[in-house]
């Protein structure tokens, strides 16, 4: 593309904005597909052969096959693939890893693409059988199946007519069920308990194959509908009301970011820096315990560093191991505390200024003394320390991130001629090259070749302004949250404070990724109607990442374009034209009037803006008897 033909689609791009829709339109949330590891044919159940095992039977998923971490443990369920494990759907969970029921299959995909409105039982989870048979008459009155659960969480509501069904297997193989729930009067942002009997009385329960097993009924055509499952205990003395479980728990399995607001910074922008640019990563526990008791604890740190220096690995070299570190008063019963890390590795000395980029993976592990055999005869063999730690990496590569890598919904516009941009802050104390965006476009709805412009804006008091960069995209969509590379063509120098975004001309919605755990919407902002407003509706981080590098095609200087020569070009405000150029006007990228100065200085003319604003001008002005135009590259004084 020449440089005459990017100019011309840049103002046509200001043009646009100017005369796009008036609608109250804002960014919206939409569902999209989860993936999953298992490879199945959509809407199949595998159910697989596990032998009977003795009581108790407890999983609050916080534990996973290997490989598998998006499905509930095959060793403790025979029917699981289509049921969602995962660490952000649930709101204020019981201890890491929720079980979420929607209307998708086990490949991540809706059950019924033909019908939008199809509603039936979708998601299934069967335990693995159960030797009921064991159970001593005098105690079968004694057998609860206890769970906690929850409706939407962080997933879209259940209808009214909507259920969560618990169904027991008897000594014939058939089901019945025992319990409906409905979202009807019940928390939606925490997790209620509930405590079943086995019917005591009903001895075609205790036998050597007993099972039990939760159903939705939902609409089947997405992500819809969804409810949580946290916490599955299963034993004789089973009713724990007032007393419950004797655990400590972390909640989740991640830590709020180390270079916040920031999961990951490019190494090279934070290097001479990187220590002091660390915030305190958290983490938080429950005590599970209802009934009153305190138990002091602690916790201990250990830190590994991998650095890679041009193609060599070095590491991982553990840096930095801190034990017993007290979280200061007593956990009470029921008690959820978020915990700062005392120590962390932000010591210089653990990192070489000389690498290309690092990796800090932190390990954060409670001591809650949470072994069942050491304290309660009663929940042996089963050992509360599996939801004691959090194994969590911090990347410093080329690239910001705000999100995780994972994406639970996807967010966009649905308006032609809106606009999207997602701000940025350099950690680099100058102007560095931006090479291109990693996009994380999820699959689900429209997925035909749809075309964006890609958008690089600068700052205008804290909102985006001028803009630097534009160029078509297509859209790629991917699965298993995965992200495409778009190369800028040219790279782009910038610093400070920018924006990344995209202006879109279907009336569709287009969602990049959105995750959940870690919410920086302040820092979103749409154009629907000619000016920019900050989102307030939408919580989360989306999947767009800035990639910064080296690049041999760099937009430095835009000079002699029509004949007309501007210098220096780039420039902090002040430039020169040709003595004989007449009626000289300045405007932004939105075609707004930039005030200046004139002057004549020695058979040429100075031009001192007096805003100014980083980002490209357009220069206009009379040359011989032609009107002629030129870009140029405004940057920080």
């Amino acid at each position: 593309m020449t440089r005459n033909s990017r100019q011309v689609r840049l103002l046509l791009l200001s043009g646009l904005m100017a005369l796009a829709g008036t609608s109250l339109a804002q960014l919206k949330i939409t569902p999209i597909e989860h993936p999953r590891e298992q490879r199945k044919s959509p809407g199949s159940g595998r159910t697989q052969t596990l032998s009977a095992m003795p009581l108790p039977f407890w999983d609050d998923f916080s534990t996973f096959n290997a490989g598998k971490p998006s499905v509930p443990n095959d060793t403790l369920w025979t029917t699981h693939e289509s049921v969602w494990r995962n660490e952000d759907m649930g709101i204020a969970p019981i201890s890491v890893g929720v079980a979420t029921f929607d209307g998708l299959d086990s490949l991540g995909r809706p059950r019924s693409l033909n019908d939008v409105l199809s509603k039936g039982f979708s998601d299934r989870l069967v335990s693995r059988p159960l030797r009921l048979d064991l159970v001593p008459v005098g105690q079968r009155s004694t057998v609860y199946l206890t769970f906690f659960f929850q409706p939407t969480g962080n997933g879209e509501p259940p209808d009214s007519e909507d259920q969560l069904r618990i169904s027991f297997k008897d000594n014939t193989g058939q089901w019945t069920t025992i319990l409906q729930i409905q979202n009807s009067n019940v928390p939606t942002d925490q997790f209620s308990r509930i405590s079943i009997p086995v019917p005591a009385t009903d001895s075609r329960y205790f036998h050597n194959n007993f099972q039990f097993r939760f159903e939705n009924f939902a609409r089947l055509s997405g992500p819809y509908d969804t409810w949580h499952l946290d916490y599955v205990y299963l034993n004789v003395n089973g009713n724990l009301v007032g007393t419950s479980f004797t655990d400590r728990a972390i909640t989740r399995d991640r830590l709020t970011p180390l270079f916040q607001p920031y999961q990951s910074v490019p190494f090279r922008h934070a290097r001479n820096s990187l220590t002091t640019l660390m915030t305190a990563p958290q983490f938080e526990i429950l005590n599970i315990k209802e009934q009153d008791q305190q138990i002091p604890i602690s916790y201990r740190v250990q830190s590994d560093v991998t650095t890679y220096t041009n193609g060599v690995v070095t590491g991982p070299v553990t840096v930095q191991v801190q034990d017993s570190i007290s979280i200061g008063n007593t956990l009470a019963s029921s008690e959820r505390r978020t915990i700062t890390l005392a120590t962390f590795p932000n010591n210089p000395a653990f990192y070489d200024p000389l690498a290309d980029s690092t990796d800090i993976l932190l390990q954060v592990k409670i001591n809650s003394g949470d072994n069942a055999a050491d304290y309660d005869p009663q929940f042996a063999p089963m050992d509360f320390r599996s939801n004691d730690t959090i194994t969590y990496r911090f990347r410093a590569r080329n690239y910001y991130a705000y999100d995780d890598g994972t994406g639970e919904y996807g967010a966009g516009l649905d308006q032609p001629g809106s606009f999207l941009a997602y701000q940025f802050d350099s950690r680099f104390s100058g102007l560095d090259t931006l090479t291109a965006v990693d996009l994380h476009f999820p699959k689900f709805g429209e997925e035909n070749n749809q075309v964006l412009q890609l958008l690089i804006l600068g700052d205008n008091n804290n909102l985006p302004g001028n803009l630097l960069h534009v160029q078509d995209i297509t859209i790629k969509r991917t699965t298993q949250n995965e992200f495409v590379r778009y190369a800028l063509n040219p790279a782009l120098l910038v610093g400070g404070r920018f924006y990344v975004g995209w202006r879109q001309g279907t009336a569709s919605i287009i969602a990049v990724g959105l995750d959940k755990s870690n919410d920086t919407g302040s820092r979103m902002y749409y154009n629907t109607g000619g000016n920019w407003i900050q989102n307030t509706q939408v919580t989360g981080s989306l999947m767009i990442r800035p990639v910064f590098g080296k690049s041999n095609n760099l937009t430095t200087s835009i000079i002699e374009e029509s004949g007309l020569v501007i210098y220096p070009n780039p420039n902090a405000g002040e430039f020169f034209v040709p003595i004989k150029a007449r009626q000289v006007q300045v405007h932004d990228m939105l075609g707004r009037s930039v005030p200046f100065v004139e002057t004549d200085e020695g058979g040429r003319k100075k031009i001192t803006l007096t805003t100014t604003m980083p980002g490209l001008m357009i220069v206009t002005c009379r040359l011989n008897d032609s009107i002629v135009t030129q870009r140029v590259m405004v940057r920080h004084p």
